[in-house]
């Protein structure tokens, strides 16, 4: 029998207050998936083509997903369709982000699995991309 998938769109959302008003905490959407992937690999320092360690810019990650899952909760109890701006999102305090940070990864299922062999094909990953660039850079010089 051939394999099956069937699913749910109907996106997890946590009631959220944070000084007084309130929220809804949204699982991240594909787009937001991505930013927020391609902005974690861009923060991995790395050193002659390989990665050596992991992304350094965790706070700045943190207000992009938080930002980007937040959302204000209208006079009658709907959200918006903006989300929060991030601006707002870096002016409160971390023990507010980091908790709401932590939720949103979880409930869009994006952590990362962080045994030997996974980050051992990041790594990989990671610098593939980078001698990939490089051999642009060079041909592109060399014209």
């Amino acid at each position: 029998m051939p394999e099956s998938f069937d699913f749910d769109l109907t996106l997890i959302e946590i009631p959220v207050t944070v000084g007084g008003n309130k929220y809804v905490l949204r699982e991240a959407d594909e787009e937001t998936a991505s930013m927020f992937n391609n902005a974690r690999l861009k923060g991995i320092p790395v050193k002659d083509s390989e990665a050596v360690g992991l992304p350094e810019d965790l706070g700045g990650l943190q207000s992009l997903l938080v930002s980007r899952c937040l959302f204000p909760i209208d006079s009658s109890g709907e959200p918006l369709p903006s989300c929060v701006r991030r601006d707002t999102v870096k002016k409160w305090p971390a023990r507010v982000v980091k908790p709401l940070y932590i939720k949103a990864k979880k409930i869009s299922e994006l952590d990362d699995k962080e045994d030997l062999e996974s980050l051992k094909k990041q790594r990989d990953d990671v610098a593939e991309k980078i001698k990939e660039l490089e051999e642009v850079e060079e041909e592109t010089k060399n014209d």
